[in-house]
């Protein structure tokens, strides 16, 4: 079978029609059959419309499918030496039929006529010269391609809505094929092929964009409706719009040059209609037959002093509300001037401003606002010409700032409305303050907010341009619902250019203009989105190893008539296992939306190696190297201009082990391993046999020098420790006196740090009991220099006073132990704690000194004393004294001094008591600092006075034996701290 090009493809009901010149192929997929239709003789090309095939034949004209061959229609003859380059549905029963060289007609199928004059004249003979190569639906409107003349939008009259060129960035302007997805009911974009790439035209938005392309220069000013045509005003001059059948332009009016800054449409009186133009240097006035004038040259009362022309210009035009012949204008000047009879007369002139006008507007209260550079608002009271006041309204009145302010009107209650940088403000006219508004910034975006714009559309909807500290220029709209105000259009904005909006203005044919900058654009209000497709991302291409392409965008399944079909997403079964050593992963992504695509941004998640989502950013692909083993899934979100995010696309696969990491291998490895620890082990356990036969000889050697060492040094100690008590004053001394005592004496080690002593010196007894830095041998030390020292200081002196004998007892210490004193560490390594008392047995008194170790002194209540306690009195005693009911313990503080060096060095003092039958305690602090009891913590002296006073029911010489068994007691199982001396003194009567 011969066949040529096929020139058409359609998919209709399940199946897949290729047509060419003499062939049409009818593909099922379901049945993977092909069959074929024999094309008429002289066909060009095929259309597929409501189930029917239909066919341009040259010789018979337009011809349909029916009966399995293709027959003339009734009225089809029309169309012979035609060629029919596009066919589409027009209506119930007619077909809007395009031809190469003949333009466009309307042919009914029931009646078989045709309607030549459809098209305009103008229009048709554009098309006739362009050569019609392809008709597409689009919404209400149809979309005409040419060879030579490039593309138009045809609306349903007839009229050309567009014609899109070269001059509106086309590759060309040959096009023999348009297309536009269906399933986005007209609100996709229509994709213009050309023989040399591809171009896309939006018809998928509200917006239509002019540019300087179309005619106009300059930044646009002011937008406004004059005898039923748009102009505009920019920096260029002024422009207006005219629309024909092959298109919009916009005409320049030459005899205005200068640069525009607004325009104001003037009704002085009913049937006059006039535009004025507003200069910095002059005001044009331009009737309906476009006759321009100034004010200037028809001004009928011009003041005795001559004016410049510049007074009548400025940068706005306010018109009297209550007087509508009335304007007012300037710009160093505010001049007011009445229309009368084409003249102007100059009513009002206010000279001298401080500072230019940059806006004027009237509130409803006849006051007249402008607005400065950077003086804020200026209220001017106009009602008489003779005395008119001025106002400043600036940060002072509660503006957030003197500069970049805007005035308007508010369309609701026709007061005046400040924009700022900070949102609206509002002037309380009552107070004559400035507050910021409740009602508009609240459909604001958060943070500061500078207004630009603002303007109530003739619909009633609101319209807003500021710039947001936060996203930058925005533009929204805002409806009046039930008196609430509600943004209903955000979105559409976004896709804008990041600049302000100037100018808002309402088209009274629909719609409303405004400008960024040298852009003029129409928003189609009557515009909504159609789309039925979502908004989704494509993985496109994965890649492993840098070169092998593992997947092209595309699933598959397996078919059930065999072979493999498309399937919408990545099936279970089809998730590819990789070796290991291709674990270099780059994955390509894209998303299919077509509105500033180059604005949309990515994110992605490889799930099983991530946390979770990425930044977003535009890359387009993601290169993974050495990824471990495992299974992941690749996850890919788009974001486009109006921040919407697509479905998720989603690709799985797996990364094999290595051999190494196989479970064959890790077998291997637990046996290679047990092998090779269970042959360290048996050598290294003979190494340690034999290593252990070797340190047993030699500790046993050590053993025995160690053992030796210890017997010489234990027997060196016990030996210190006889000598030691050999020092240690006997008992007869006191017995010989009639002295009854008890000596509690428990040295921690072998030898003891702390000693008492006894001594005879001019019929007085003295004794000593000290505690010694340290324990065991160093202590022993300390206590033999002591026991020396006291019996050199008391033998070889008169000294008989305990103060004194303190004294010399320290300085003999410091002397031989050579301590001078330079450090804190000096002074409390080396010393000695101690109490001293001297018994004088024929008075009766006792002399005490202590170097921190206090002296107890305790004694029978007295008759008195008691008395008091039984009413609840308090006794008077030293710090530290307590009693029970029976008996009384006075503390006697000693000197906070050591036996050394310290500190503070200070004469020791001496206390004298007589004696009233004291059983008198002297002691170091080892049995208060012991440690035990329940909780293990030290005995303390509280616990200690208590115990003395539990013991005077026992005699004295039996007080010792019952302190060591308490003492026992009170440690348990924990061991001896220090060393323990406890004394305990009684004089006897003679």
């Amino acid at each position: 079978m011969k066949f040529g090009d096929v020139w058409k493809t359609y998919y209709e009901q399940g199946k897949v029609y290729y047509c060419s010149y003499t062939w049409i192929f009818v593909f099922d997929p379901e049945t993977n059959e092909l069959s074929t239709i024999s094309n008429s003789e002289f066909a060009l090309y095929c259309f597929y419309i409501d189930n029917t095939m239909y066919v341009g034949d040259f010789g018979s004209g337009l011809m349909k499918f029916e009966r399995d061959t293709f027959i003339a229609m009734d009225g089809g003859e029309y169309y012979k030496e035609m060629n029919i380059s596009g066919l589409v549905r027009f209506d119930s029963t007619r077909l809007l039929v395009g031809t190469y060289l003949n333009g466009l007609t309307l042919f009914d199928t029931e009646r078989g006529t045709v309607v030549e004059d459809f098209i305009e004249p103008d229009l048709n003979e554009y098309f006739k010269n362009g050569v019609v190569t392809y008709l597409l639906p689009l919404n209400n409107d149809f979309v005409v391609t040419s060879q030579f003349s490039g593309l138009v939008i045809l609306d349903r009259t007839g009229r050309a809505k567009e014609i899109i060129t070269e001059n509106e960035e086309l590759i060309n302007q040959t096009i023999p094929f348009v297309y536009s997805n269906i399933n986005y009911k007209g609100s996709g974009p229509v994709w213009i092929t050309h023989f040399e790439g591809i171009s896309k035209l939006e018809t998928n938005n509200p917006f239509r964009i002019f540019k300087e392309e179309s005619g106009f220069e300059g930044f646009i000013t002011d937008i406004i409706t004059f005898n039923e045509q748009l102009f505009i005003s920019t920096f260029g001059g002024l422009y207006y719009k005219i629309s024909t059948s092959t298109g919009t332009r916009f005409i320049h009016i030459p005899e205005i040059q200068d640069h525009i800054r607004s325009l104001h449409v003037f009704n002085p009186v009913p049937g006059t209609e006039l535009l004025l133009v507003t200069t910095q240097s002059e005001t044009f006035v331009i009737d309906n037959n476009l006759n321009i004038a100034t004010i200037f040259d028809r001004i009928i009362n011009p003041p005795e002093k001559i004016q410049v022309r510049e007074d009548y210009g400025g940068y706005q035009i306010a018109q009297d509300p209550k007087k509508p012949d009335v304007i007012y204008t300037g710009r160093l000047n505010i001049i007011g001037l009445q229309y009368r009879a084409g003249g102007w007369e100059e009513i009002l002139r206010v000279r001298n401003l401080p500072h230019e006008v940059q806006e004027m507007v009237i509130d409803k209260y006849g006051y007249l606002w402008t607005q400065t550079i950077n003086k804020g608002a200026i209220r001017l009271d106009i009602s008489s010409s003779q005395n008119i006041t001025m106002k400043y309204y600036g940060v002072d009145k509660g503006l957030p700032a003197n500069e970049r302010n805007r005035i308007f009107i508010d369309p609701e209650t026709r007061e005046i409305l400040l924009g700022t940088m900070d949102g609206f403000y509002r002037l309380n006219y009552f107070r004559d303050t400035l507050y910021r508004d409740t009602i508009y910034n609240r459909m604001l975006p958060r943070g500061t907010n500078l207004i630009l714009a603002f303007h109530k559309d003739m619909d009633g909807d609101y319209w807003f341009s500021f710039e947001n500290e936060h996203i930058g220029w925005m533009e929204l709209v805002a409806q009046k619902i039930n008196d609430q105000y509600e943004v209903i259009r955000e979105k559409s904005f976004q896709r804008l250019p990041d600049a302000s909006v100037d100018v808002f203005y309402s088209d009274p044919e629909g719609g409303v203009w405004f400008s960024k900058s040298n852009e003029l654009y129409h928003f189609d209000k009557s515009f909504s989105r159609n789309d039925t497709l979502p908004f989704k991302t494509l993985i496109r291409k994965v890649i492993i190893n840098k070169d092998s392409l593992l997947y092209n965008g595309t699933d598959f399944i397996e078919a059930k008539l065999g072979g493999y079909t498309i399937h919408p997403f990545q099936a279970e079964d089809t998730q590819p296992l990789i070796q290991y050593r291709y674990n270099n992963v780059e994955f390509r992504w894209a998303s299919p939306f077509f509105e500033q695509e180059e604005e949309l941004l990515y994110r992605y998640w490889l799930e099983g190696f991530e946390d979770g989502w990425s930044d977003w950013t535009n890359a387009v692909y993601k290169d993974f190297t050495n990824l471990p083993y495992g299974t992941y899934t690749i996850h890919v979100k788009a974001k486009n201009i109006y921040s919407d995010e697509s479905r998720s696309a989603n690709y799985s696969f797996t990364i094999l082990r290595p051999w190494y990491a196989t479970l064959v291998a890790i077998v291997a490895y637990f046996i290679l391993s047990g092998l090779l620890i269970y042959i360290i082990i048996k050598l290294y356990t003979r190494r340690l046999i034999q290593e252990n036969i070797r340190l047993e000889g030699i500790i046993e050697e050590r053993t025995a020098e160690i053992r030796k060492q210890k017997e010489e040094l234990t027997d060196s100690i016990e030996y210190a420790s006889r000598i030691q008590r050999a020092l240690l004053p006997p008992d007869r001394l006191m017995d010989q006196h009639n002295i009854e005592h008890f000596i509690l004496f428990r040295p921690r080690d072998i030898v003891s740090g702390d000693f008492y002593w006894m001594g005879s010196k001019n019929g007085k007894i003295l004794i000593v009991a000290a505690d010694c830095t340290g324990h065991g041998v160093p202590g022993a030390f300390m206590s033999m220099l002591g026991m020396t020292f006291l019996d050199e200081i008391v033998i070889k002196s008169e000294i008989s006073n305990t103060d004194e004998i303190l004294e010399q007892l320290r300085e003999h210490v410091i002397t031989s132990l050579r301590q001078s004193g330079k450090s804190m560490e000096e002074s409390t390594k080396d010393g000695m704690d101690l109490a001293m008392i001297s018994l004088d047995l024929e008075s009766r008194k006792i002399q005490y000194s202590g170097a921190y170790n206090p002296l107890y002194l305790v004694r029978k209540l007295k008759r008195g004393e008691k008395t008091k306690l039984n009413k609840g009195e308090e006794l008077e005693l030293p710090r530290g004294s307590v009693h029970d009911n029976e008996y009384l313990l006075l503390q006697i503080r000693a000197d906070q001094m050591t036996i050394g060096i310290s500190e503070k060095t200070l004469p020791f003092n001496s206390c004298t008591f007589k004696d009233e039958g004291f059983n008198i305690y002297m002691f170091s602090d080892g049995f208060l600092d012991q440690f035990g009891g329940s909780r293990g913590k030290k005995f303390m002296s509280k616990n200690f006075k208590k115990l003395i006073l539990e013991m005077q029911s026992v005699p004295l010489k039996e007080q010792g034996a019952a302190l060591e068994k308490v003492l026992l007691g009170w440690m348990g199982e924990i061991s001896q701290i220090d060393d323990i001396l406890v004394m305990g003194l009684k004089m006897n009567p003679s």
